[in-house]
């Protein structure tokens, strides 16, 4: 009877301790859910199941594919493991999810507002990353913040400010406080940002050219471009690139506005220098302008377009509208790009023919 006592005596220590063990380690990367760790304002959760938000609850354990938004002067906590979280900041829109086959790989797909990451103790063989409607950022052991602005620009000039049409600007922010992080688009990819950088990038995938713009306010960036291309960017430089929305697009049409920017050992300096950036090399070219141009109004059309067919009650009339002004604005960029290619082609054969050695 004693010795039954003491068996029993010695489990029930065993179980506290590991039950005191799991608290204090806390809940792991692999699980299935998240919870929140504090709050402030308005904050609200939807689940998959569920028809409309209902007030986020504190160490309440939510399933992945669980939305969040926070009103203003808002914010909230989220906890995945411990030592990885991230900060859900005011005006923001945020689903929170995990691949079913492997719960290691978590993602936040951010609609709007800003998200700050802190990943200070991730596990080998995880992944995490956050997506943006035109961008995706993912990091290793380290802080960095999202952010996705959707606003509206207005077109060009004086008059245009005041009566012309309103586009949207899907602008995005990545900033890099501890590690590296990488960031990548339709139109550009950066494998390595180190911390105290933080880049800009808002990018329109049009019908058939791509535009996008790219700042880097601090630190500098090494971007990989279309065709192989590579080009690097100081602190400071803010350029504009255009681009066939293909695959095999073979060059990069690009305006540097301000700062400098640099490929294959050459350094070009802004203030509106329009050059094309093909196999890393730096060619002038007529037209560069107009066609980056062009394309930035067939990918805001395209942006527009896309937008107008998401709604929940999507008007046929406009639709029927834009996709017409897309197709015009498409036409218009493509031909002004390949224009571009036949004068570098030229140039190209008109190169090779004055080294050719003559045949006597």
């Amino acid at each position: 009877m004693v010795r039954q006592q003491d068996t029993i005596i010695r489990r029930v220590r065993h179980a506290l301790a590991i039950t005191a063990l799991f608290a204090l380690i806390g809940p792991s990367w692999g699980q299935d859910s998240f919870h929140a760790i504090s709050k402030k304002g308005q904050c609200k959760v939807r689940l998959t199941s569920a028809k409309s938000y209902v007030p986020l609850e504190l160490n309440k354990e939510y399933p992945f594919s669980t939305a969040l938004k926070t009103g203003r002067n808002s914010f909230a906590v989220i906890e995945f493991s411990n030592g990885n979280r991230f900060r859900v900041l005011a005006r923001t829109k945020v689903v929170v999810t995990a691949d079913v086959r492997n719960p290691k790989f978590k993602k936040l797909q951010l609609a709007r507002g800003k998200v700050e990451v802190e990943l200070d103790n991730f596990p080998p063989g995880a992944r995490f990353s956050v997506e943006t409607p035109t961008a995706v950022c993912g990091a290793v052991g380290t802080h960095f913040a999202v952010e996705f602005a959707d606003v509206e620009e207005p077109s060009g000039g004086f008059f245009g400010r005041l009566f012309g049409r309103k586009y949207r600007e899907h602008e995005n922010r990545f900033g890099c406080t501890k590690g590296k992080i990488f960031a990548r688009s339709p139109t550009f990819a950066a494998s390595s940002l180190e911390a105290g950088t933080r880049l800009r990038a808002v990018v329109h995938a049009g019908r058939e050219n791509s535009y996008s713009e790219i700042s880097v306010p601090e630190g500098q960036a090494a971007l990989e471009l279309a065709g192989g291309n590579r080009l690097d960017i100081e602190q400071g430089g803010r350029l504009r690139t255009a681009q066939e929305k293909s695959a095999t697009a073979e060059f990069v049409a690009l305006t540097i506005e301000a700062g400098a920017a640099a490929a294959g050992g050459r350094r070009l300096e802004g203030n509106g220098r329009a050059v094309v950036l093909k196999k890393n090399e730096f060619y002038q070219a007529d037209g560069v302008s107009k066609y980056v141009a062009a394309a930035r109004t067939e990918g805001r059309l395209q942006t527009d377009l896309d937008e107008e067919k998401q709604k929940p009650a999507p008007d046929p009339e406009r639709i029927r509208k834009l996709e017409a002004e897309v197709k015009k604005a498409a036409e218009k960029a493509t031909r002004l790009r390949r224009r571009i290619a036949a004068r570098n082609m030229r140039r190209i054969i008109q190169r090779v023919r004055r080294i050719r050695p003559r045949v006597r």
